[in-house]
């Protein structure tokens, strides 16, 4: 998706932003097919707009059968964990993540790793 065929949210982005390096998990709710992933994508491109890496930046999206391919828990874990950036904010975006078995768990423990 090309940054132009966004409609721009300026409110929810505001909050992304204010939120931005809490220590706390995010959680973006709504009804299917309102705009959350497309937010998720606004935000992941802002930061790369302000000096993040896109190396800094992981999305993973669970409706797209090979993202659901990596496997279980352990094994994106894994490979999330492989890809953090040392040193410096990682930003780890889990979309349509209830389509993963046991994902609170995964969260929990991605939450401990940062």
């Amino acid at each position: 998706m090309q940054k132009q065929d966004y409609i721009y949210r300026k409110q929810y982005m505001q909050q992304l932003r204010n939120l931005k390096d809490q220590n706390i998990i995010k959680v973006i709710t709504g009804v299917r097919r309102c705009g959350k992933s497309t937010l998720l994508m606004m935000f992941a491109d802002e930061l790369i707009d302000n000096g993040i890496q896109k190396e800094q930046i992981q999305f993973y999206n669970f409706e797209d059968l090979d993202t659901l391919a990596i496997g279980d828990i352990y094994q994106i874990h894994t490979l999330i964990k492989q890809r953090l950036v040392e040193d410096k904010p990682n930003y780890i975006f889990l979309d349509e993540v209830q389509n993963v078995k046991e994902f609170q768990r995964l969260v929990d423990s991605l939450y401990i790793l940062m």
